[in-house]
């Protein structure tokens, strides 16, 4: 192998790379708070908007309409319901604006999306950078006996007109 990797050697490490890095990337996205299946009501409170003005989300937000929201999100989480349940039935009442994040899993998925189309990206360009020095290199080894021809040509054409001109 004289000391390099073969390119199938090569594609299989930055295969590797590339699902590694989408494996931490989605582990990653599951803690963002209101990403993964947190059961808690504070994951749910803060991925729905208080309904009252629609400017801050329900673990903040200092109205009445949001007070009460909470209150029924908490009472229902530690009856057993599921956050899923809940957040359907919200958004049954008051619309899909209630939601102040995506459904769940739909951030893990564009996060996810977009780590492989930059590592893709990065395997691209890097590929492009190697095949350009290749080809950089091949053309100076090609080029070098041509050049040393020319110029041991031209010397030999100035040494003449040179012993001429004695």
């Amino acid at each position: 192998m004289n000391g390099r990797w073969q390119p199938t050697t090569r594609r299989f490490v930055a295969m590797l790379v590339g699902l590694g890095a989408v494996v931490v990337v989605a582990l990653l996205a599951r803690s963002v708070p209101g990403g993964g299946n947190d059961p808690g009501a504070l994951a749910l409170e803060t991925r729905l908007l208080a309904p009252c003005c629609w400017n801050g989300t329900l673990d903040t937000h200092e109205s009445e309409l949001a007070h009460t929201l909470r209150h029924e999100i908490e009472t229902r989480v530690a009856q057993g319901e599921k956050n899923a349940a809940i957040e359907a039935d919200l958004v049954s009442r008051y619309g899909p604006k209630i939601r102040a994040l995506p459904r769940e899993g739909a951030l893990q998925l564009v996060l996810a999306v977009a780590a492989v189309l930059v590592i893709a990206a990065g395997a691209w360009g890097a590929s492009r950078v190697r095949a350009w020095r290749r080809t950089s290199d091949d053309e100076v080894r090609a080029a070098t006996p041509v050049r040393e021809r020319l110029v041991d040509d031209y010397d030999a054409r100035i040494d003449a007109e040179l012993a001429d001109l004695d």
